[in-house]
């Protein structure tokens, strides 16, 4: 079995941590929150891709 690589995740969680940062600090809500929407739903896209690759190599 593969192990996916942690690194994905660190991307992830750092973008997030800079989007909030952006938001909290610097007030430009506008510009950032689509952007972490976005994040948010292609990390949820990534981890069910992520899953699914893991169920079917099981399976074959």
């Amino acid at each position: 079995m593969i192990k996916i690589p942690d690194s994905i995740w660190v991307v992830y969680f750092t973008c997030a941590l800079i989007s909030w940062y952006f938001i909290l600090v610097l007030k430009v809500d506008l510009i950032v929150t689509p952007a972490l929407l976005m994040s948010a739903l292609s990390l949820q896209a990534m981890s069910r891709y992520l899953k699914n690759n893991r169920n079917s190599r099981e399976q074959s």
